[in-house]
């Protein structure tokens, strides 16, 4: 391996595949699994890095944001109740689980973008609100927040509506389509209806720069024959397939296949560990 090889598989930044470089996507910001999730202080570390990153958002009650992935607070915090209800100051009382910080916000995260220099890294911001649910003031909050550093983010959801909705006018955003709830409504029987599903899929969000593949669809797919991977990238879209683990079963298969499927990223909360993995076995 080159040197730049052994420092990304060391600080689980990516793998080397013959030559191709396969970015690690740091979930919930996770440099390892035994850290609490939307940990601050690994963004810094991430972006000198170049790695690539992923915080969930949720809007709260007064407009602002909050970095949590379930709409109630009971799993990622020490506070009960739907996320939707709570303030900017409700939150700042509550302490993430496993951890001693309070769960951060949006502009948090956007501050610590600031602070350091542009390394070409990106920060996901994965969207876990329909459309519905947007409001004038969260729409407005999001976009002076993200907009003094929208080049370093994409912004990414299964509601594609929702995530048109709040990149509109935010010059520079990148915007991404996971199409997991779509999946979820399907059944596949024949070749036919994959492929047809997997146009349906482009045809929802044509200008995405990326698309979100969990690696349960991927595998159905290429068990029909048919490589949603490929089909994706036709807009010069980048791929992520999410979320493999290295202490999850079959995970080196996943990982194998996923990455010959042509995925340019592979989601994970353990990067160094997948990274080992992938060139230990």
């Amino acid at each position: 391996m080159s040197s730049r090889q052994h420092r990304d598989a060391a600080e689980g930044v990516a793998l080397d595949s013959d030559g191709r470089r396969v970015l690690l996507k740091w979930h919930k910001l996770r440099r390892a699994p035994h850290e609490p999730p939307f940990t601050i202080a690994n963004l810094p570390a991430g972006l000198a890095l170049g790695a690539s990153m992923e915080i969930d958002i949720r809007l709260l009650a007064d407009g602002h944001w909050v970095c949590l992935h379930d709409d109630a607070l009971d799993e990622e915090t020490d506070g009960s109740g739907p996320v939707a209800n709570a303030d900017r100051a409700a939150i700042g009382c509550l302490r993430i689980a496993g951890g001693d910080h309070a769960p951060p916000l949006l502009a948090d995260m956007t501050a610590a973008l600031t602070a350091v220099p542009d390394s070409g890294a990106l920060l996901q911001l994965d969207l876990k609100e329909p459309a519905a649910t947007l409001t004038e003031a969260g729409v407005a909050a999001f976009a002076d927040t993200v907009r003094p550093v929208a080049d370093r983010c994409l912004l990414s959801g299964a509601d594609f509506d929702a995530v048109t909705r709040l990149a509109d006018g935010i010059e520079g955003l990148r915007v991404g389509f996971d199409p997991c709830d779509m999946a979820e409504t399907r059944t596949f029987a024949t070749r036919k209806e994959m492929e047809a599903f997997v146009d349906e899929v482009f045809a929802v969000a044509p200008e995405a720069d990326s698309f979100y593949l969990d690696h349960h669809f991927l595998d159905a797919a290429l068990a029909f024959g048919v490589n949603p991977v490929a089909a994706l990238k036709r807009n010069g879209a980048t791929i992520d397939v999410w979320t493999l683990d290295p202490d999850k079963p079959d995970v080196r298969r996943h990982l194998i296949q996923a990455v010959a499927a042509g995925a340019d990223q592979i989601t994970t909360n353990d990067p160094g560990g997948l990274a080992r993995l992938w060139y230990e076995g």
